[in-house]
């Protein structure tokens, strides 16, 4: 794993719900962070599939569930 260095801004409403969640899980503040990114980044991918995929699928007759559970 490559190690980049970035700094980013949080909201105040943030800050503090990060920082519960670190006491509450025992988990550090990047931890955290970086779950989320990629939680986010997850999501974004299966939206990007299931628009560049669901014409395709919906021409052979799949519907929106089957679609989903396909590309999961």
């Amino acid at each position: 794993m490559s190690n980049i260095s970035d700094t980013i801004r949080l909201a105040s409403d943030l800050e503090k719900k990060i920082r519960r969640e670190c006491q509450r899980s025992g988990r550090t503040r990047l931890q955290i962070i970086e779950d989320a990114v990629r939680r986010q980044l997850a999501i974004a991918e299966l939206k990007y599939l299931q628009e560049k995929l669901e014409p395709r699928f919906k021409a052979a007759g799949y519907d929106e569930d089957r679609i989903l559970q396909e590309i999961s």
